[in-house]
């Protein structure tokens, strides 16, 4: 799988935010547009009346009462002199004669003008729009000016309507948008504070004694979800190093008692070392370093749902397995419910590792001639190793599983991590382990799981 590229939430939250204030935006702009543009009529009328009220007030200041009148003194536009078939003008003074006009075309327009109204638009046909604008010429009757668009190659009429977005639209936008930039940047920094802060608090942590709770200041409610999540996992890893640390220290001091004691046996002893002791002592070490792997591996065992065995197949190969250890010792080792299939979902290693050290013990602790037996039972699923031997006091029952307990006989040569382990395992099933003095003597430890599959 190709890694994807790397992205930040904040600028991610900020694009969007800002998307949506600018889609709000175009919507807005593309509704004003519509609505002037959809009003085409009131545009047309504008646009001519705007143009006569222009004229006017060039006209009136190019007049002077006595002074004959020269239309080239009046700024006009021009469009009137590009386009003379699309735009005019007419001017007329006080008494209705004509004064000046462009060069449009005005035969076949009828003009009208409305008594008693100083400007006015009128629609001479189709898509030709007239407007009059009368003005003070300096007389006692006003002069007046008429405009008329008969089409608009200039494209007026568009520019009007993007004036109108503009000035209705675009640029009470531009504040708009820089206060949104400005308040969406600080809104979605403000909102990703607690990130930070638990971003901050979490590259703290170099070393055991760095870890501690992660605390942010009012979190809003997913943060405190998150925050509760890696506090959660801070404290189980900070369990898990506690009990790994402990563990180190316990398993250094198991070893160190055995290996000092070898030693000092061979500097004893020198060259006439009793080589049958040291095989035993060995072997010891040996027992005591497997029995320590065990643990660590028991400690992070993990069983997979679809990891179905035949528990009894399991439980008679280990069975013949140990059969000549228990020989060895002179006990008599055998198997009860093992000649009927019993599916369960378990780790086989695993549980053999619980099994054998289970019979490992029951052989330690029973007497020459004792039988131990491997009860193997369905609905739900148990399995059981019981001896005849001296037994645990009930009052030290719950004691024998913590690691690097030993029994109370003092015959065990182990680490005392044998049930410990077994424990651990079951624990890793979904199990238990319950340890039981026998109505006569001896003990049953049995290994209970919750289903079988």
């Amino acid at each position: 799988m190709t890694p994807s590229s790397k992205w930040s939430l904040e600028a991610r939250l900020r694009r969007r935010l800002l998307g949506v204030i600018l889609g709000v935006g175009t919507l807005t702009a593309a509704i004003v547009t519509f609505h002037y543009g959809s009003d085409v009529t009131d545009l047309r009328q504008r646009q001519v009346l705007e143009m006569a009220e222009k004229l006017a007030g060039e006209f009136q200041g190019a007049i002077q009462p006595g002074v004959p009148f020269d239309p080239g003194a009046a700024h006009k536009d021009s469009i009137y002199e590009k386009y003379p078939e699309a735009y005019g003008w007419a001017l007329s003074g006080p008494d209705g004669q004509a004064l000046a006009q462009s060069a449009f075309d005005w035969s076949g327009i009828e003009r009208r003008s409305v008594a008693g109204i100083d400007e006015w638009t009128l629609q001479a046909g189709d898509d030709i729009w007239l407007a009059g604008k009368e003005f003070d010429c300096g007389g006692p009757m006003a002069c007046r000016v008429e405009t008329i668009v008969a089409s608009d190659p200039a494209y007026r009429f568009y520019r009007m309507i993007f004036a109108e977005v503009a000035v209705h639209v675009l640029i009470p936008l531009v504040p708009f948008a820089v206060l949104s930039i400005w308040a969406v940047t600080g809104f979605v920094r403000q909102t990703l504070r607690p990130l930070r802060e638990i971003a901050e608090q979490a590259r703290s942590v170099s070393e055991f004694r760095d870890i501690r709770p992660l605390i942010v200041e009012n979190p809003p409610d997913e943060v405190v979800d998150l925050v509760r999540a890696l506090n959660g996992s801070l404290d189980r890893l900070a369990a898990a190093m506690e009990r790994e640390r402990a563990f180190i220290l316990d398993a250094s001091h198991t070893l160190r008692t055995p290996l000092a004691a070898l030693k000092a046996r061979l500097q004893q002893d020198g060259g006439h070392a009793d080589l049958a002791k040291l095989r035993q002592d060995t072997d010891a070490l040996i027992r005591l370093s497997m029995q320590l792997l065990a643990h660590a591996n028991a400690d992070r065992l993990s069983v997979l749902p679809g990891q179905s065995i035949d528990v009894s197949d399991l439980i008679m190969d280990i069975v013949v397995r140990m059969e000549p250890l228990a020989r060895q010792a002179g006990v008599d080792l055998g198997c009860e419910g093992c000649d009927t299939p019993v599916r369960a979902v378990a780790d086989p290693d695993a549980l053999s590792i619980a099994v054998i050290n289970l019979i490992e013990n029951a052989i330690q602790h029973s007497a020459e001639g004792a039988p131990i037996t491997v009860a193997l039972q369905q609905g739900p699923l148990s399995i059981s190793v019981i001896d005849q031997g001296a037994g645990i006091p009930e009052g030290k029952l719950a004691e024998v599983t913590k690691r690097f307990a030993r029994g109370s006989d003092g015959r065990s040569q182990g680490a005392g991590l044998g049930l410990s382990i077994v424990e651990q395992i079951m624990r890793a099933h979904g199990g238990r382990l319950e340890l039981r003095r026998n109505a006569g003597a001896g003990l049953t430890a049995t290994l209970h799981f919750t289903a079988a599959a």
